[in-house]
């Protein structure tokens, strides 16, 4: 609530939260609009970064009354993490995003496309929930189940947290790393 506060959110509202470059291939301006119509008006959706695709990102927050935010870029991304619920990711291509594993490693339950290393990250139901990468309708049933089921986000976050600290904190990375070179795998 604090941080909350601290940003000028609505302590109650439900916050989705994207950090990266705004560049086409997140298709960012294609989520807000879909967003606007299905996450009703208890939600507010921050974006933090800059790119490219800026001015169409302002274009859609004009037509959400103050319920999309955008900020400049920081290093600092842990008090938007902890003060968010949901972490979305649309793109249409996608290697292993570090902004989607600190977002899962903060607890947040990602929205995001089922492409590339998204798709292998996210366990879909359980860890988060995937779409198909052009599903409209797909994404809009993903954003109301989260808006809808009271606690789901929460949950899916714990198990979110879970699964990344299992497969990606540094030392299973490590431990996984010093396997492969004494089988001889990496040379």
């Amino acid at each position: 609530r604090s941080l909350r506060a601290a940003h000028g959110w609505d302590a109650d509202a439900l916050v989705f939260l994207y950090a990266g470059r705004f560049s086409a291939e997140k298709r960012l301006p294609w989520f807000l609009r879909l967003w606007r119509e299905a996450a009703g008006d208890g939600a507010i959706a921050v974006l933090v970064g800059d790119g490219p695709e800026r001015s169409a990102i302002e274009a859609e927050a004009a037509l959400a009354g103050g319920r999309i935010r955008i900020l400049a870029p920081r290093e600092d991304l842990a008090g938007l993490y902890a003060a968010a619920d949901a972490f979305f990711l649309p793109s249409i291509s996608e290697g292993l995003s570090n902004a989607l594993l600190e977002a899962m490693s903060s607890g947040l339950a990602p929205v995001a496309s089922r492409v590339g290393g998204t798709a292998e990250t996210v366990e879909d139901g359980r860890t988060g929930i995937l779409f198909g990468r052009d599903d409209e309708a797909g994404l809009t049933a993903a954003l109301r189940r989260i808006v809808n089921e009271k606690g789901l986000a929460a949950e899916l976050g714990r198990c979110a947290r879970r699964a990344v600290l299992a497969r990606y904190a540094l030392d299973r990375v490590v431990g996984r790393l010093e396997s492969l070179y004494r089988a001889g795998g990496l040379n």
